[in-house]
Order: structure tokens, then sequence, then C-alpha cells
């Protein structure tokens, strides 16, 4: 049985979604960030509304070894630049940085850019005590299920 989950943060100017999902018949784990509209981030929205826009959302297609980076980053960080993941996909660069600032706030950098190209997309998430707690479970349940999708489908031949 595949284990599925989600866990969205919403951060004033920005939003971050983890989860471990099927997509095209194949589980995997997706980090997305998504900025919120100009002019809604000190604001809640009335009842229906939307503060972020997912439609134009930075997505990172997880592996088992960007789980681990996350994960040994997380671990027992020190102030400063924690681990940067780059993905190139079809002319794309995606670029995600985890920052720990002074005050022991966690920051998700996500940026985007076509190859050769200055930035098109930017987003940063803040993300401190119990959110980053929650992002470490997180991270942990995904990286164990990615080891057991490998393992059964070894075992399976699949």
């Amino acid at each position: 049985m595949m284990r599925l989950f989600e866990e969205v943060w919403f951060r004033g100017s920005g939003a971050l979604r983890l989860g471990a999902k099927v997509y095209h018949d194949e589980w995997s784990v997706w980090l997305e960030m998504a900025r919120a509209f100009a002019g809604t981030e000190r604001i809640i929205p009335k009842e229906g509304g939307h503060k972020y826009d997912w439609n134009h959302k930075l997505a990172y297609r997880l592996s088992r070894e960007d789980l681990g980076k996350l994960g040994w980053a997380l671990e027992a960080p020190k102030p400063g630049n924690l681990v940067e993941l780059i993905h190139q996909y079809q002319g794309r660069r995606k670029q995600l940085s985890v920052v720990l600032a002074e005050n022991g706030v966690f920051f998700f950098n996500g940026q985007q850019s076509l190859l050769g190209k200055k930035e098109e997309f930017q987003v940063s998430v803040p993300l401190g005590g119990d959110g980053i707690w929650k992002f470490r479970q997180c991270i942990r349940l995904a990286y164990e299920e990615a080891v057991c999708q490998e393992n059964e489908y070894a075992e399976h031949g699949k």
C-alpha cells in the first residue's frame, strides 16, 4: 500500500506544499511553491477567495537523492545555506535552496529560469518551529516510502 500525503504551509507572500501522490500512474514526491497574488500578501481572502497562484507554481519532483539531501541538511543545521537542489528539464532550470537564518527561521527559496536567461520566477517561504518539524516528518515519510517503492519494484519486476 502506497503512502500518500500532503502538507501545506501558507506564509504571507508565499506558500509551500509537500506531498506524495500518484501522478501518471507513478508514485512520486512533489514540492510546490506558489506566490501570493499581487496585493494579497498581507490580507486574508474573503470566504471562497484565493490568495496563492497555484496555476503558476514552481514544482520540483523530488528524487530519493533529493529527499536524502533535504533530510540530512535539516538534521542538525547551523545558520547559513543548508542545501541547494538544481533540476534542469525541458530548457528550464529550477533551483531550490534552504537557508537557516540566525533567528532560527528556515527560508525555502525557489527560482526558475529558461536555460541561459535571466530569472523568470522567484518565491521564498519561511518556516520555523512546528512548521519545520512537520516538514522534517514529511521528508522522513517520503524517503521511507521511496525506499519501499524501489524495493517493491525490484521484487515484482515492474
